[in-house]
């Protein structure tokens, strides 16, 4: 089951997932004197914006991207175990592909909400990987796709040999 290549790119998905809850951002806003306005601490389970003199702004959870986080985790994994009805499969990965995108989208929502252009404008390159993690997931839950109906077309032609 995981030797097959499909298990393997959806567990490297469902890693990607795991990868993304235990992840943490940090971000300072700064002005144009490039002193710290705004301090942004987010992690998938809790975020919260402070001032430059450390007092709480604003704080929340983004229940939205945590559970679409939690889905991919769950679902990808569940699909692992269903090599032998890789058409249920195959609907399972295309779903996970719309998950994904979802995941993006309300990442970018979630960001918007929180520190809007300021933060997207000063962050750094672990905090772009936010959003180009679920994008990887996509490509992966791709081939993934790819992978099962290959292999479904594989076992129909050798069917009709028989």
């Amino acid at each position: 089951m995981i030797q097959r290549i499909q298990s393997l790119l959806l567990l490297i998905g469902a890693g990607l997932s795991i990868l993304l809850l235990v992840m943490h951002f940090q971000q300072d806003v700064l002005d144009s004197n490039k002193e710290i306005v705004q301090t942004i601490d987010y992690n998938i389970f809790h975020y919260t914006v402070e001032n430059s003199e450390a007092e709480l702004i604003e704080e929340g959870l983004p229940l939205f991207p945590m559970l679409i986080s939690l889905l991919i985790v769950l679902l990808s994994l569940f699909s692992i175990f269903l090599f032998k009805k890789r058409s249920l499969q195959s609907i399972i990965s295309r779903f996970l592909i719309l998950l994904s995108a979802a995941l993006v989208v309300a990442f970018i929502f979630d960001l918007d909400k929180i520190g809007g252009i300021k933060l997207m404008t000063s962050a750094t390159l672990i905090n772009y990987l936010i959003i180009v993690l679920p994008v990887l997931m996509i490509l992966i839950f791709f081939m993934a796709n790819k992978a099962i109906l290959k292999d479904e077309k594989l076992v129909k032609s050798a069917d009709r040999i028989r």
